[in-house]
């Protein structure tokens, strides 16, 4: 019956164009033209194409002709394209937004980069634009969701040909002369500015204020940074290593991050990272160099020495020497070397499949454990230009705190946990606790405008992440009553976390403080804190994250690793998140520092007491390009936003913006109606979790239609405007093709008990469709809860309080029944079940007999000698007693438990179980043994009375990370997956087990048993 509901499910249900998946292949001078043309007249709200000769009044030179048609070979002057790409509607006024620049390739000979740059600009283009509403070339909306937020608040610029000549023929120089040797770092005179292509690119840097850059090359593999000139080798020698920029700190970090991200080469290897003068060679009028120290390096030699001189070139009616003397602002950018391949030009079939960029999650793509997935050149590159894109500035945002989430088809949604964490536990346990969920006392949120919707829920858990940062000092969330968090205004703060982010990535061969870093996030990169709002009063209440991050990258090293000059960290990336004076502002663009970075702003309202069946939605405008409120800037300074708050209010959005600001009395009567609604209706969600989901309501409607109804909905509106996600979601449908304005709103009631909003009337289509999914799903559900009831529901152990037991200084336990554990002869093959257990035992008290992985502990009791107990029995009779008795067993409680001459010698054997078991996992599987029938009595003195109670009781509370380690390790034993794979799972259960433990050591006897627990 259910394959039949399921089929018509799918039917119903709309269908969506397959992203395209044909190879990638080289486009030539003529193709790129053509392409960027395209693109820049079907995007104009993200990409504008213009050319720089035009722009810059640069000239035309006879000489250099590129081929425009490849049928006739005819030719045209060359014209160095530029794109920017940003929400052009709002960068005039956000004077801050952080500047990348991507070079395609000095060298026309090195393919990759062009291809890679030109597909970064597609993708950017295809995923944000809000002309993109019938493209069927869109990435996954994960990737979506975080282009959006990328291309607001972040302003890159592209040359996919920076030497346009050489690109066109496929040469390495233009005409005779290597633009990589063409600018002025320790060249001058004639020497330098030889070329239009060096020209360009300079007129370029000298109109912004770059903080990262990349310029791709090829010929061998690297990522590399400064320095890379022959005058910063130690000592002045070839021969020795390089010596280390002011910056190296950020540099290493950034580097490791960006070789990471992209990926891995067929061959299993990431791209190698150093020191352009180790990595790859240091060379004289470099533009990597040129663009990182040009404006600061000169003032700290005398004349003779520096490397910084004016340059008045002859070629090409020559050139202003003027403008190549530049200020203090301008070329202080983080300038990175990407040797893309060991050849200048793979071959085509290398360079990969769109699939993997637009049917991947690039967002979370993720190389640990990866040896030999990969992906072509072309989506390698354009991941790590994404990510150096990312790294221009920190920004947070949220994350649905829920523990299953909801539906993810809106991009206003905040993106789930689960992309985050390996099962919905690990979030409730970070925030407000199981506890408080069964107790439905918890609210979540998964948009950015939410109402506390039941005067029931008095804590609210929220999670976050930081993003374009690798350390998180701090962070901690801010309740206020203030839309601009005056401190007088500031009613709660949360504890102070710590940890990485997503992307950090080892870098130091001693990885122990990063593997300790994210104990505050159990390895998760997710900050999660519960919100208790039981004594707050205000109806209205703001909820931002604060981050501090990086503050490492000031550090320096000392001698041989010392920097060169000795001077401070002179980027602007990294004194504009750990110098709070440094500011410089320049031709409309402005670097400003922040040492608090903060995320879109929450905005709560709570009801009142009296209202506890009261529904109130608070409808948010839906973002175009961005996903955050309207109310909130995406990321900035918190010592900005009192000053500046007027602002800041206004996000970047692309295309016009649809506000609401509803009136107390539309919320009254909103309130009556949903009371009304709510009251007739009865709800049992399935769950704590289900039932504290945030709902989602997406209301279609005309013109004509929104007339009439403007009194009584609920979506009125001041401004009704087309936005961009209101195009994007109308996807394939007609209604996105006709004049009428489609209007999409998102409706959000933080965690209530069932919605009392009134969808408005949808399709037949996909009404039919939703009354099939519904009546399936409560087919599923009537299904699951028989199966429940009938198959896998056990009785559930009384509570036994351990400080009312009696604590004899000396207990004898009597004999077990053996035929309370007897193994029936005809299944006792199969061992790695372990024993089972008859019916009549379950109900014993002191040990839970309804868990099979629990039962070999009883066997381990019968057992004088650990070697007549199989390895999968010994697995959760060490990993039990471990983690019950004191947590992770470190030194110190070694020696606690071999001093007490009653439990040494049942720790020795554990011990030796251990062993076992850890041959078995390294394929030793020879020692596996079956368990042993003796039945003689051990005696048992106190502890172990107490550990029977804590194995019911820690076991009841635990079961669900129990079960998940169990099933780790079965799969485990039967070699389907690495012990390694079962790491976080252990964690889990050992972090219940252990706050159980340690509660319950209080009220046990302390003087004759004391473990000491190691973090």
């Amino acid at each position: 019956m259910l394959l039949p509901c399921l089929l018509l499910a799918l039917l119903a249900a709309p269908t969506s164009a397959n992203p395209p998946s044909p190879p990638i292949n080289y486009k030539t001078y003529a193709e790129m033209t053509r392409y960027l043309l395209e693109l820049n007249a079907t995007f104009p709200d993200v990409v504008q194409v213009s050319v720089a000769q035009d722009t810059y009044d640069l000239p035309y030179p006879e000489e250099l002709q590129c081929i425009i048609d490849d049928e006739t070979k005819a030719t045209e002057p060359c014209k160095q394209f530029l794109v920017h790409m940003t929400n052009h509607s709002t960068l005039a006024s956000d004077p801050e937004r952080p500047e990348v620049f991507i070079s395609g390739a000095l060298h026309g000979n090195e393919r990759v980069g062009p291809n890679a740059a030109i597909e970064l600009v597609a993708l950017f283009a295809h995923a944000t634009s809000i002309y993109g509403t019938d493209d069927k070339a869109k990435p996954t909306l994960d990737t979506q969701r975080w282009l959006k937020q990328l291309v607001n608040t972040r302003n890159v610029l592209v040359t996919p040909m920076t030497n346009a000549y050489g690109y066109s023929h496929n040469h390495r120089e233009e005409l005779t002369v290597d633009p990589n040797r063409d600018y002025n770092y320790m060249r001058s005179g004639a020497e330098c500015m030889q070329t239009m292509t060096s020209r360009v690119v300079n007129e370029i840097w000298r109109d912004h204020i770059f903080q990262l850059a990349v310029t791709f090359h090829g010929g061998t593999r690297a990522v590399a940074y400064e320095w890379g000139s022959p005058d910063h080798y130690l000592n002045g020698k070839e021969s020795n290593p390089s010596e280390k920029s002011p910056d190296h700190m950020a540099q290493l970090q950034i580097g490791n991050t960006l070789a990471n991200f992209a990926g891995v080469f067929p061959d299993g290897k990431l791209y190698p990272t150093g020191t352009m003068n180790d990595v790859v060679y240091g060379v004289s009028g470099g533009m990597e160099d040129w663009g990182y120290a040009a404006s600061w390096e000169n003032q700290f030699y005398d004349a003779k020495s520096q490397p910084f001189h004016a340059c008045e070139p002859s070629t090409f009616g020559g050139y202003p020497k003027e403008k190549t003397i530049y200020n203090n602002i301008t070329h202080r950018a983080f300038n990175m070397l990407v040797e893309t391949s060991n050849t200048k030009e793979p071959k085509a079939a290398d360079l990969g499949n769109f699939k993997e960029l637009y049917e991947a999650n690039v967002d979370f793509f993720r190389t640990e454990g990866i040896t030999t997935e990969f992906v072509g050149h072309v989506p390698r590159n354009v991941r790590l230009a994404l990510m150096m894109i990312e790294m221009a500035q920190p920004l947070v945002r949220w994350v649905d705190a829920a523990g299953s989430s909801q539906s993810q088809e809106l991009l206003n949604v905040f993106p789930a946990a689960s992309l985050y964490t390996t099962n919905a536990d690990q979030v409730t346990e970070m925030g407000c606790g199981a506890l408080a969920w069964e107790r439905n006392e918890v609210a979540t949120c998964s948009v950015s405008d939410c109402s506390v919707v039941n005067s029931v829920h008095s804590k609210v858990q929220i999670a976050w992440e930081v993003l374009g940062a690798l350390t998180v000092d701090s962070t901690h969330v801010q309740v206020s009553s203030s839309e601009t968090f005056e401190d007088d205004a500031i009613l709660m703060k949360t504890s102070i976390q710590k940890g990485t982010t997503r992307r950090f990535y080892e870098f130091a061969s001693d990885s122990s403080q990063a593997a300790a870093a994210n104990v505050d996030t159990l390895g998760t990169s997710l900050f999660v804190t519960c919100l208790d709002l039981g004594n707050v009063t205000s109806d209205k209440l703001y909820v931002r994250a604060v981050a501090t991050v990086d503050q490492d990258w000031k550090k320096q090293g000392t001698g041989d690793e010392g920097p060169s000059p000795h001077v401070p960290p002179q980027s602007h990336l990294v004194n504009a998140r750990t110098n709070p004076d440094w500011d410089f502002e320049w031709n409309g663009h402005r670097v400003k520092a922040a040492l608090e970075w903060t995320s879109p702003v929450i905005t709560v309202e709570t009801a009142k007491k009296s209202e506890a069946n009261d529904v109130s939605s608070a409808i948010i405008p839906n973002s175009p390009v961005t996903d955050v409120p309207a109310s909130f800037s995406p990321s900035g300074s918190t010592e900005n936003e009192s000053e500046d708050s007027d602002d800041s209010t206004d996000a970047p959005i692309i295309g016009k913006k649809r506000t609401k600001k509803a009136s107390d009395d539309d919320e009254s009567e909103e309130s009556e109606d949903s009371s009304d609604e709510a009251a007739a209706t009865t709800t049992a969600p399935s769950s704590a979790t289900e039932s504290e989901r945030a709902s989602t309501k997406t209301t279609d409607k005309d013109d004509g239609e929104s007339d009439d109804e403007s009194e009584d909905s609920e979506d009125d509106k001041d401004s009704d405007d087309n936005t961009l996600d209101d195009e994007m979601k109308a996807s394939d449908d007609e209604q996105a093709k006709s004049s009428s304005s489609d209007t999409t709103q998102d409706a959000t009631a933080l965690a209530t008990n069932g919605s009392g909003l009134d969808d408005k009337p949808a399709s037949g289509l996909l009404q039919f469709g939703y009354i099939i999914m519904s009546s399936c799903a409560m087919i599923i559900v009537l299904t699951l809860a028989y199966l429940y009831r009938r198959v896998f529901r056990r009785p559930r152990q009384p509570y036994m309080n351990i400080s009312s037991l009696e604590q004899p200084t000396r207990v004898t336990i009597n004999s077990i029944a053996d035929e309370d554990y007897d193994v029936d002869d005809d299944e006792s093959e199969d061992v790695s079940a372990g024993p089972r257990i008859p019916r009549h035992a379950q109900s014993s008290r002191g040990v839970i007999l309804s868990f099979s992985f629990l039962a070999p502990m009883e066997v381990f009791k019968r057992s004088r000698n650990v070697e007549d107990i199989a390895p999968p029995q010994c697995l959760s009779t060490v990993r039990l007693h471990e983690m019950l008795l004191n947590g992770t067993i470190g030194e110190d409680g070694v020696l606690a438990l071999e001093s007490d001459r009653r439990l040494g010698d049942k720790y020795r054997g554990l011990r030796s179980c251990d062993e076992q078991f850890n041959a078995l996992v390294n394929g030793d599987k020879s020692a596996s043994q079956e368990g042993s029938k003796d039945t003689d009595t051990v005696p048992k003195p106190p502890q172990m009375v107490y550990t029977e109670y804590l194995n019911c009781t820690g076991t009841a509370l635990c079961e669900k990370p129990l079960l998940e380690l169990k099933s780790c390790i079965n799969s485990v034993l039967a070699g389907h997956r690495n012990i390694g794979d079962c790491a976080q799972t252990k964690r889990l259960l050992e972090r219940c087990m252990r706050s159980k433990s340690e509660e319950l050591l209080q009220a046990s006897q302390p003087q004759v048993f004391r473990p000491h627990a190691t973090p």
